[in-house]
């Protein structure tokens, strides 16, 4: 009796041992086969009871009454999204404009806008520089030009002279360069650089900057403004324009301005 009891208890054991393994072996195959090396997960829809379940394909497979269905463990990627609206505006630091010409200038007297910028409110060190050119068509004047004498090595020649300017206004606040023009000694045509710079704070809103220039007096010829240049650059306040200067040693001074008569007493 108890040898077929102890019989019966070893067939048990090695009975447990192998449903273990199997369960064991089909848990591994499983959990290494769902989903698929591809990411898929493979399933079967009942067609009548509407029941889904998730097979181990290919070695399982749908029944007659189901439908297979099959699904992706990660989505598709989506369609691009709409571009959003553009970002507001910056702050520019630095307004420029540029005007190559050659812009002739009017009669003596009239100014000529040369170039102008548009600037938000608030501190601005500006800067103007313009190139004024003569020229006249022969070492010739006609009568009644006027002239000056220039008395060379071996004769006097009669020459054209221009006295010509550029301003820049901002505001309230205005600079001048200025400089004479003579052509007909050595060389028909003259050329001079002016400048002109100042500081002005200006209101909140929309503030204009001009650039003009014109001649105080000449001959038969006028003048012309070539690279004409208007820069505003935002400070942090307006001062003194060489305590602005000291932090920014890319900025070079307009030559010195020289000494003309002043324009009252050179316009009629």
């Amino acid at each position: 009796m108890l040898q077929r009891l102890a019989s019966h208890a070893r067939r048990n054991v090695v009975a447990y041992l192998a449903l273990g393994v199997a369960i064991g072996a089909a848990g591994g195959v499983a959990y290494s086969s769902i989903p698929d090396p591809q990411g898929v997960i493979h399933g079967c829809y009942a067609d009548t009871r509407g029941a889904l379940r998730v097979i181990d394909s290919p070695s399982d497979v749908c029944e007659p009454t189901e439908t297979a269905l099959d699904w992706n463990q990660q989505g598709q990627p989506g369609p691009t999204g709409h571009t959003g609206l553009p970002g507001p505006a910056g702050v520019a630091l630095t307004y420029g404009k540029s005007r190559s010409g050659p812009v002739a200038l009017p009669d003596p007297g009239e100014l000529k806008t040369i170039a102008t910028q548009v600037v938000p409110g608030g501190s601005y060190a500006i800067f103007a520089k313009a190139v004024g050119g003569l020229t006249v068509p022969s070492f010739s004047c006609a009568p009644g030009t006027d002239v000056i004498y220039c008395n060379l090595l071996h004769n006097e020649r009669r020459l054209a002279s221009t006295t010509f300017g550029c301003l820049i206004q901002a505001g309230s606040s205005s600079d001048l360069g200025r400089a004479n023009l003579i052509a007909g000694a050595n060389a028909l045509s003259a050329s001079e650089t002016v400048g002109a710079e100042l500081v002005n704070t200006f209101p909140d809103g929309l503030n204009t900057i001009r650039l003009r220039c014109l001649q105080y007096g000449g001959g038969k010829w006028p003048a012309s403004i070539t690279n004409a240049r208007l820069i505003a650059m935002r400070v942090d306040r307006a001062g003194e324009l060489d305590l602005f200067k000291a932090l920014s040693t890319k900025v070079v001074r307009a030559p010195k301005k020289p000494k003309l008569r002043p324009l009252r007493q050179i316009l009629p």
